[in-house]
C-alpha cells in the first residue's frame, strides 16, 4: 500500500516560476505538485467527477494563459497585492446556481443510482468494492453510475442553454 505524501508547496512555486519563464517541461512538475490535490478539492466541492475534471482543465488553461503575469512568492508578507479574478459576478453566480442544481439533481436521483454514483465519485471506491457494498454486480454499478452521470450532464447542458 502506498501512502500519499503532501507535496512540498515550494515545489509548486518553483515549477510555476520555471513555467512562467517559458520552460514548457516545468508544466509536468507543476501538475505533479498541484494536480492531485486540486482535483480532489474540486471533486469534493462539486460532488461530480466529470464537472470536477472540466473545472480542473479550465483552471489549468487559465494558469497557462496567465503564466506570463505570475509573480513569484516573497518572504515579505507586506509585499502581497491582491490580484483581481477574471471571473465576473455573473460567472460566479452562474457557477453557484449550477452547483446548486447539480446537488438538487443528485438528491433527486433514484436511490440505487445516487448510491452507486456517490460510492464511486464521492467515496472513491472501485467498481468491485462498490458492487460488493451494494450486493450487486460490477455491471449493475456501472450502469447505475452511468445513468446518474447522464442525468447530471443534462443539468449542465440545460444550464448552459445547450439542451
Amino acid at each position: 500500500m502506498t501512502t500519499m505524501v503532501n507535496p512540498d508547496p515550494d515545489s509548486a512555486d518553483v515549477a510555476m516560476e520555471r513555467y512562467a519563464r517559458g520552460d514548457e517541461a516545468a508544466f509536468a512538475d507543476l501538475y505533479d505538485a498541484i494536480g492531485p490535490r486540486l482535483l480532489a478539492f474540486l471533486r469534493r466541492a462539486t460532488r461530480d467527477a466529470p464537472a470536477a475534471e472540466d473545472l480542473m482543465q479550465e483552471t489549468l488553461l487559465h494558469m497557462h494563459r496567465a503564466r506570463g503575469s505570475f509573480i513569484p512568492p516573497s518572504d515579505d508578507p507586506t509585499s502581497y497585492e491582491p490580484v483581481a479574478t477574471s471571473a465576473s459576478a455573473d460567472d460566479l453566480l452562474h457557477a453557484r446556481r449550477l452547483a446548486g442544481r447539480i446537488l438538487q439533481r443528485i438528491d433527486a436521483l433514484p436511490e440505487l443510482q445516487r448510491t452507486a454514483y456517490r460510492l464511486l465519485r464521492d467515496e472513491g471506491l472501485s467498481l468491485k468494492r462498490a458492487a460488493a457494498a451494494l450486493g450487486t454486480s460490477v455491471t449493475a454499478v456501472k450502469l447505475r453510475a452511468h445513468r446518474a452521470s447522464v442525468a447530471l450532464r443534462t443539468v449542465v447542458r440545460e444550464m448552459e442553454g445547450l439542451a
